[in-house]
């Protein structure tokens, strides 16, 4: 069954962990078992905004809790087969509309490039490149040919790098 899901743009803006300390002075995160043990605390003590990162968090899981109480509360009045049938309907639905929209985009391949100044750590520029293909009800990105992740606050995890073209669709 679904459970409850939020979306969070967290800040990817870590530190170099050998050298990082938490707020005691401790080295932070270098230890496997405390990062097991105290996630939350290992997290805000390798990014630099602490305190904003903290509150997201604390939404994200509240938010994921409220999903899950009234998705449990929708399956005990509805019952659990229906609420199901009800959520692939839904997903079917959503699948139509959104195949139906693609084949309205112009057909072709696209390509774009352009870059940042710097990264923030180093002058260089970071590059940026994207090739979009649309055919027949299909989307495709590739971002061939974009710099290398940095040691700074410029990357995308896999999640991000899935989620920003399909949230500009």
């Amino acid at each position: 069954m679904w459970g409850g899901g939020s979306a969070g743009q967290h800040r990817s803006v870590s530190r170099n962990l050998s050298r990082r300390t938490d707020p005691a002075g401790n080295k932070a995160g270098l230890e496997g078992q405390d990062r097991r043990r105290h996630p939350k605390k290992w997290v805000l003590a390798n990014v630099r905004a602490g305190k904003e990162v903290a509150g997201d968090l604390r939404a994200q899981v509240l938010a994921n809790e409220m999903g899950i109480a009234r998705l449990t509360q929708l399956a005990r009045r509805i019952g659990t087969e229906t609420l199901l049938s009800h959520m692939e309907m839904l997903l079917d639905y959503s699948e139509r509309l959104t195949r139906a929209e693609l084949l309205k985009l112009p057909q072709g391949t696209f390509e774009a490039e352009d870059k940042l100044d710097d990264d923030g750590i180093t002058p260089e520029p970071v590059h940026l490149r994207a090739r979009i293909t649309v055919s027949d009800g299909h989307i495709s990105f590739d971002f061939s040919g974009t710099d290398p992740q940095r040691p700074a606050p410029m990357n995308c995890n896999l999640t991000q790098t899935f989620t920003r073209p399909v949230s500009t669709l």
